[in-house]
């Protein structure tokens, strides 16, 4: 029998820790949109996996250069607009709060939402 690692306590670890980049990670996609996939992977050369990790690194490539080049959307992280977004749900999250302006929960949840509003810019 195959004795399986163990960690400095003591404790079985798992024999499929490896990094993540060689882990294989299932997609759901719909019947429809798979067909496509293997349509147009077949077309190149490719199997769907390939396919599917050249599109995301393309795309993901793309929307770097687009954030350098400044053509970013008008709700990226930074811009004006999404904060005042943000602060439009805090509002709205502490107007559907069931205590007083006063109470301690309420003056928690405003500063608990204005720091993460704050952390983001």
């Amino acid at each position: 029998m195959k004795e399986q690692p163990k960690d400095k306590r003591g404790r079985f670890t798992s024999p499929y820790d490896e990094p993540r980049s060689k882990k294989v990670i299932g997609v759901r996609l719909p019947v429809h949109v798979y067909e496509q996939l293997v349509v147009a992977a077949s077309e190149r050369g490719k199997t769907p996996g390939e396919l599917m990790r050249d599109l995301t690194t393309a795309a993901f490539s793309y929307e770097k250069q687009e954030w350098q080049r400044g053509k970013v959307d008008s709700l990226s992280a930074t811009s004006p607009a999404f904060r005042q977004k943000l602060e439009a749900v805090r509002d709205y999250i502490l107007s559907n709060l069931r205590v007083g302006k006063q109470s301690a929960k309420y003056k928690q949840t405003r500063k608990l939402l204005e720091q993460f509003i704050n952390l983001l810019f």
